[in-house]
């Protein structure tokens, strides 16, 4: 008589699930968003962690319909996340797959236009970082002059001025900002194809 009064884990489970009642098609869309877009968020994070891209493609592979759909599009997202002009290598392993992955002419051509401004970003770097670290010397220099502190054995890292630091962050701030219209063309395409 015991035996007839123990249930099933998934006897229990139906009958929760009874009574919730059935989810709406946007809830159920948005319950398999939540659970299965952070799947393509790691799957891109395991590939620009330097995962071959043939392993990507087969896990992407593996999941199909809309789970597929979702899974593929966040791995996109992240992706276009990952091309940051601050880590070039990583941005140029991401910019490499995402045309791949969408399989449209416009993503190469984006892909094409984000790799030359990539490439073209660090060329005239050091001469402007030359002129700026003179120019911050010359400043420090003023300011401990003005304040009696000289000589030969006076000397200070330019690159530990908060006036550095701020300038590079005035660089970062630039060259994300010329990406900014590629990686919101190639993500209205992600969007559009998944």
């Amino acid at each position: 008589m015991e035996g007839n009064k123990i249930k099933s884990a998934w006897e229990i489970a139906l009958e929760r699930a009874e009574k919730l009642g059935k989810m709406s098609e946007a809830e159920h869309k948005k319950r398999q968003e939540e659970e299965y877009a952070p799947v393509g968020i790691g799957l891109a994070s395991k590939y620009l962690s330097g995962v071959p891209l043939r392993e990507l493609r087969d896990a992407l592979a593996r999941h199909k319909g809309d789970v597929g759909h979702i899974v593929r599009r966040a791995t996109l997202i992240e992706l276009i996340r990952g091309i940051d002009p601050k880590d070039k290598v990583r941005a140029l392993s991401a910019i490499e797959a995402i045309p791949q992955l969408l399989n449209d002419p416009r993503a190469r051509e984006i892909a094409d236009e984000l790799v030359m401004l990539l490439n073209n970003q660090g060329q005239t770097q050091p001469n402007v970082d030359a002129e700026r670290r003179d120019w911050i010397r010359r400043k420090v220099d003023r300011r401990l002059k003005e304040q009696a502190i000289s000589g030969s054995a006076v000397s200070f890292n330019v690159a530990a001025t908060t006036e550095w630091q701020e300038y590079l962050r005035e660089i970062d701030l630039e060259r994300e900002e010329e990406l900014r219209p590629l990686k919101e063309d190639m993500l209205e395409l992600a969007h559009a194809t998944c």
